[in-house]
């Protein structure tokens, strides 16, 4: 199983003002590793969430022991431990990020190395909110206050996330 194991503050990741999934976004045969995010980076206070490779305050990206994992650490202030994966959904990269244990719902990430950078996107609340306003049936999920989950079966949401991937990231 390819997992990669996030050390960072929780609230930024499975955070209100997002879209989230009850299932996975992901099918295990989609899942992968890149080395290139292995190393030391440190992040950049911008509307793009970049990441650059840098040694000063670095969150940390290493393998995780003998598996295709990814263990990230010194990235904003939490402790709770999250695990993700990254997988291909199309032409793009996500990241699949769940609490360790009991898994609620799965949040995802589009991930966009750029030379020395890897990008973040968190997906568009507010696309989210107008579009299942306009067409309630288009996908099985359930609007909070301040989220989106979407409940229906993985392969569904995948299809449904191809269909508006440039709308939704």
């Amino acid at each position: 199983m390819q997992a990669v194991v996030i050390h960072f503050m929780a609230a930024m990741l499975l955070c209100a003002g997002c879209m989230a999934s009850k299932n996975p976004v992901y099918r295990e045969q989609d899942v992968t590793f890149e080395p290139s995010l292995v190393g030391k980076w440190i992040e950049i206070k911008s509307k793009d969430n970049a990441l650059r490779r840098n040694d000063n305050k670095p969150v940390s990206v290493a393998r995780l022991e003998d598996r295709p994992c990814y263990a990230l650490e010194g990235l904003g202030s939490g402790k709770e431990v999250l695990v993700g994966r990254l997988f291909s959904l199309g032409d793009h990269y996500l990241l699949d990020v769940t609490e360790a244990e009991p898994v609620h719902r799965h949040v995802f990430f589009q991930v966009m190395i750029l030379g020395d950078q890897i990008c973040l996107a968190i997906s568009d609340q507010n696309w989210a909110t107008r579009f299942f306003h306009d067409h309630p049936d288009a996908l099985a999920h359930e609007a909070g206050k301040d989220s989106m989950t979407l409940i229906a079966p993985t392969d569904e949401v995948r299809k449904f996330l191809l269909a508006h991937f440039e709308e939704a990231f």
